[in-house]
């Protein structure tokens, strides 16, 4: 039985410099054919042409093509990882071929439409940026501290801006299972503002894992140093101890904002 699966390119995240704080894309992506057929086992090329507009900058490890089959509730299903062609010259277009297969070893996907997301990477400190959101370029660092995060370091925090992208970038497609979202604005050495758009909940007027994964941002953009980060926020601020090992600790005021009595029906559910 032959696994049709239509291809299509919801979009290009391409490598930026972090180093220079460049957040614009540097290069345009496109790519052919925009739908395949991939029977079970089988092999299908895709070309793509990459037109380089900048430099990459400097790169932690080596930039690296990835390419994330999706289904409708866009779960990543299957993942596909090339090196970059080593030649990057803005103004020239180089075309590149990519294989998608279905291995005679894994379980087939079913038949049927599928989505897929293209795109480039580090993968000495595993980032991905910038994202394309409403018409606008967000440069991003990707963090993960037990859930997903995706922080964003501007000049000026604006709630305004955090509910009209927040849900865009909470559901784009480069996060199949959505992501956590921060606007940071580094303060100092040592202290960062926040606004929080998070997942499944929207604004968020304070997330101990949201001040965490800024802090470890921040400290690995060379934005702060290692050691106590406070991070302010709408509802309160933590200090986040973020150690040379990557390990981090947490300390706030704790204070009681609700109380509540359980009714006897949901009591006997927890068998008490």
């Amino acid at each position: 039985m032959r696994r049709a699966i239509p291809v299509v390119i919801l979009g290009a995240w391409v490598l930026a410099g972090a180093a220079c704080g460049r957040s614009r894309p540097v290069a345009s992506l496109s790519v052919e054919p925009v739908t395949v057929n991939l029977p079970h086992p089988a092999v299908a090329p895709m070309r793509f042409r990459w037109s380089p507009t900048a430099p990459l900058g400097r790169v932690a490890g080596k930039p690296r093509v990835f390419v994330h089959v999706l289904d409708g509730g866009r779960r990543l299903l299957r993942t596909f990882d090339h090196p970059l062609p080593e030649t990057w010259t803005p103004g020239r277009p180089q075309d590149y071929e990519i294989e998608l297969y279905q291995s005679a070893i894994a379980e087939p996907l079913a038949a049927g439409a599928y989505e897929i997301t293209v795109g480039l990477y580090d993968d000495g400190e595993k980032k991905r940026w910038p994202l394309q959101v409403d018409g606008e370029t967000v440069l991003i660092t990707a963090v993960s501290v037990g859930n997903p995060h995706c922080v964003i370091f501007t000049d000026r925090l604006d709630e305004a801006v955090v509910r009209r992208l927040g849900p865009q970038v909470e559901h784009h497609p480069a996060f199949p299972n959505r992501i956590n979202v921060q606007w940071a604005r580094v303060a100092s050495r040592s202290q960062v503002d926040i606004l929080i758009w998070e997942r499944g909940a929207g604004w968020t007027l304070a997330s101990g894992s949201s001040s965490s994964a800024v802090a470890c941002a921040a400290v690995k953009n060379g934005l702060c140093d290692h050691g106590l980060v406070t991070v302010r926020m709408p509802g309160g601020e933590l200090s986040i101890d973020v150690r040379p090992d990557w390990s981090i600790r947490l300390k706030g005021a704790v204070e009681e904002i609700y109380t509540g009595r359980l009714t006897a029906g949901f009591l006997r559910t927890l068998g008490v």
